[in-house]
C-alpha cells in the first residue's frame, strides 16, 4: 500500500471508532438521538402507563363530531361553486365602474391641480429676472446653489467638483 493510502485508511478507521464509540456510550438511545426531531405521540410521551380518561373522553367526543373529518380531495374537483345570480353580477359590476369612474375623476383633479401648481410663479430671493415659473424656478436655484458651492470650494482650496455623470450617479 501508497503511503497516502495507508493514512486515509487509518483516518477512516479512527472516524469509525469514534463514531462508534459516540453511540455506544452509557444513556445513549441509539440512532434515534441523532434523527432530527419529529412528531412525539402522546403514547410515547406516556410510555408504558395507561392514557389520561379524561384524553380518551374528549378524543371520542371530538370523532363524534359532525363536519369535523378531513375534507375528501379527490371529490373537491367535481363540487362547482353555486353561479351568481345575473342580477347581482350586474349590480357589482355597476358598483365597480362607478368606483372606476369616481377614481378617473379624482385622478384628473389631482392632474389639474399639478398643473396649476407648476404654472404658478415663485419670487426667488435676490431674482433679478422677476417670478419664475415653479420649474425654472428650481433649475436657478440648483445652478446658484451649484455656484456657491464652487465658490466654498475654492475658497477652502480644494479641487472643483467633478461633474456629474449622465446615469446620476
Amino acid at each position: 500500500m501508497a503511503m497516502g493510502a495507508k493514512r486515509k485508511l487509518a483516518r477512516f478507521l479512527i472516524l469509525g471508532a469514534s463514531a462508534a464509540g459516540a453511540l455506544a456510550l452509557p444513556g445513549c438511545a441509539g440512532f434515534e438521538r441523532l434523527l432530527p426531531p419529529g412528531f412525539v405521540k402522546y403514547e410515547d410521551l406516556a410510555g408504558d402507563e395507561p392514557p389520561d380518561p379524561r384524553i380518551q373522553e374528549r378524543i371520542a367526543e371530538r370523532r363524534k363530531e359532525e363536519g369535523r373529518a378531513f375534507p375528501n380531495l379527490s371529490q373537491a374537483p367535481q363540487t362547482r361553486p353555486e353561479p351568481t345570480p345575473e342580477a347581482e353580477r350586474e349590480a357589482l359590476a355597476a358598483e365597480l365602474r362607478a368606483a372606476r369612474d369616481a377614481l378617473a375623476a379624482a385622478v384628473a383633479h389631482d392632474r389639474e391641480l399639478a398643473a396649476e401648481e407648476r404654472s404658478e410663479r415663485i419670487l426667488l430671493p435676490g431674482g433679478e429676472n422677476g417670478p419664475l415659473p415653479l420649474d425654472e424656478a428650481g433649475r436657478a436655484l440648483q445652478d446658484t446653489v451649484a455656484g456657491d458651492e464652487a465658490i466654498a470650494r475654492r475658497e477652502r482650496g480644494l479641487p472643483p467638483k467633478p461633474p456629474a455623470r449622465e446615469d446620476g450617479q
